[in-house]
């Protein structure tokens, strides 16, 4: 590093330099100060426009906000420290934003993340387009698509399990027979089996998919010939049980209508449609 004589340089120069090493200096920065609730005291980031610890609107002032509705009697229970969440008539957004009606600040849950519709006893649910996904009893669902939901079902926001309580058991419709052999899950849901080989799993591109953590990516082989269907289980974690007795992986066993099949935790009944009536011998 060079040395500078100071006393060689005149005061005109002095206080040109002085002016240049000021101007790289530049204007001091300013932190934004955090948003405090006025309502419960946290501490916001300074971009946020709802308290993320009681979903209170930052720029408003306590008292101005129109009542929320009146609660109904279905609401949300969490799995993990029982904490409830009441639901009241008409859409409930569910998300990880303070506009939120159920505010669940976890990571896996979106901003926006599902609608819960409430009408009396009759509770509907709807992702609107998560990133980690909704499920009803391990039933993943497709975005922007309303499903009724029973009494007591678990519902998954990506890595959030909560339990509803309250809700009424919807009117089955009446159950007409399978044109084909099927799965039919305890939710209801029914997995056609086609004919041919069919790959049951949890990965993407499964012929059977089922989005349960228990079920391996590739679980279980179904065979399809008409209403002759066998099943053999691809080594899966969780393994592949038949009527209360678990199958050897790589062995492969006949299926008869009404058995129950489970695949690590999601329990299927094989139904098969209907045999045709056979005219009476001559």
């Amino acid at each position: 590093m060079s040395h500078v004589d100071w006393s060689a340089i005149g005061m005109e120069e002095l206080e040109q330099r002085t002016v240049a090493v000021e101007s790289l200096a530049g204007e001091p920065t300013i932190a934004a100060a955090p948003a405090t609730c006025p309502v419960c005291g946290t501490a916001n980031p300074p971009t946020e426009t709802w308290c993320q610890e009681c979903g209170f609107r930052l720029d408003a002032v306590p008292g101005e906000e129109p009542p929320p509705a009146p609660p109904t009697a279905v609401k949300l229970a969490s799995q993990s420290d029982g904490r409830e969440f009441p639901l009241h008539e008409g859409e409930n957004l569910i998300g990880r934003a303070g506009e939120a009606d159920v505010l669940i600040p976890h990571p896996s849950v979106s901003r926006r993340h599902a609608v819960i519709v409430v009408e009396g006893q009759s509770v509907a649910i709807e992702d609107v387009g998560s990133t980690n996904g909704t499920w009803v009893n391990s039933r993943a669902l497709s975005p922007n698509q309303r499903v009724p939901v029973p009494p007591n079902a678990v519902i998954r926001f990506g890595e959030v399990s909560l339990t509803v309580a309250g809700a009424a058991t919807p009117e089955a419709p009446a159950e007409e027979p399978p044109s084909g052999p099927a799965l039919v899950a305890s939710d209801g849901t029914v997995y056609p089996l086609p004919e041919g080989e069919l790959v049951v799993g949890r990965r993407t591109g499964a012929d059977v998919l089922i989005p349960d953590p228990y079920v391996s990516g590739r679980h279980a082989l179904l065979i399809v010939h008409g209403n002759e269907i066998a099943v053999e289980d691809l080594g899966s974690t969780n393994g592949t049980i038949i009527n209360g007795e678990r199958l050897p992986p790589g062995e492969r066993r006949e299926l008869h209508p009404g058995d129950e099949i489970v695949f690590g935790r999601p329990i299927l009944t094989l139904r098969l449609p209907p045999a045709e009536a056979q005219p009476p011998e001559a």
